[in-house]
């Protein structure tokens, strides 16, 4: 059985602890309205500075998004002769017909959906069809292919979309990339002067010629700067001096 001084002494110690964890609380919740008030200027402020940027943006946005649109089985071909010459293999643009059944279970059982549409690629195999019965999160296998760049993908009805567009925004307003070129990631610097021809000329349409010049353009110019041709040095042979 417990004495009085006992049971005081106790008490005394569970509001000791109890203080502590008040006092705890406390600090804590001061260092929280600190650190939010800090974090809320730094917000605050690159709120303002992103906002004047998209309105600087928006100046030149929509002209940009509309000189990135090409006629897609014009720029197909040459992104596809492009990376042939760059790759050294024979690549080519080509529509894909594509039918698919999928399966998807829940705690209601069993669901099945179908699609057919139409792909447009770039591959080193041109396949007229490509059929899938698959679970629907393993859709699409055919893509993972670090040989196949998908420019785009279009619902049975509209089979006979010609154009793409390479850029586009996203749902914060911001410009970003509308095709997944991979490893390939100089197709990119290839329409990036494309565009800029466009800019700089103020034109929508760009002419099969002038096209075929910037692609020569390019091409000697990544050869010049990725390949290095190593020559010998004057009056030097198999490591020889000539005398």
């Amino acid at each position: 059985m417990a004495t009085t001084e006992e049971i005081l002494g106790m008490n005394y110690e569970l509001n000791k602890i109890l203080k502590q964890r008040y006092d705890l609380d406390c600090e804590k919740y001061d260092k929280i309205r600190e650190i939010e008030k800090e974090y809320g200027v730094l917000i605050n402020s690159l709120c303002e500075i992103s906002s004047a940027m998209r309105q600087e943006l928006l100046k030149y946005n929509p002209n940009f998004i509309k000189k990135s649109e090409f006629d897609l089985k014009i720029i197909g071909t040459y992104i596809a002769d492009l990376i042939s010459e760059i790759e050294d293999k024979n690549y080519y643009y080509y529509t894909a017909q594509y039918f698919g059944r999928f399966h998807k279970s829940d705690q209601y059982g069993e669901t099945l959906t179908t699609e057919q549409s139409s792909f447009h690629l770039i591959g080193l195999e041109p396949t007229g069809v490509y059929e899938e019965d698959c679970p629907v999160d393993k859709r699409y296998s055919f893509l993972n292919n670090d040989n196949i760049i998908k420019l785009k993908k279009s619902v049975k009805t509209h089979l006979y979309q010609s154009y793409i567009k390479f850029y586009d925004y996203n749902q914060d307003d911001v410009i970003e990339k509308t095709v997944d070129t991979g490893r390939f990631d100089y197709v990119y610097d290839f329409i990036n002067k494309l565009i800029d021809y466009k800019l700089d000329n103020n034109i929508d349409t760009i002419s099969n010629d002038d096209i075929e010049n910037i692609y020569d353009e390019f091409i000697n110019e990544y050869k010049y700067k990725n390949i290095k041709i190593l020559k010998p040095k004057k009056g030097v042979q198999n490591g020889k001096k000539d005398s």
